[in-house]
């Protein structure tokens, strides 16, 4: 469960930013990221932000969850 949330919580955080950095390898019509940024908040509001979250939510909570339970107690052998 905790590799799980921990998952969750690390794409809500990093989504935002990896969504600013696709839209400006992928257009030329924004000036930096502070202007992408800016345009986003004012045309698409904070969900754009968050737009196609939902794939990526579906495959890390599995990911991170085998994650810490094949690693976490297999750590404490090696302390």
């Amino acid at each position: 469960i905790a590799g799980g949330c921990g998952g969750v919580f690390n794409v809500i955080v990093g989504y935002p930013f990896d969504t600013v950095k696709v839209r400006l390898q992928t257009s030329s019509e924004y000036r930096g990221f502070a202007d992408c940024v800016k345009t986003m908040i004012r045309t698409e509001g904070l969900r754009g932000f968050y737009r196609g979250i939902n794939a990526p939510l579906l495959g890390v909570v599995p990911m991170w969850a085998i994650s810490f339970w094949v690693t976490l107690p297999r750590r404490s052998a090696f302390s």
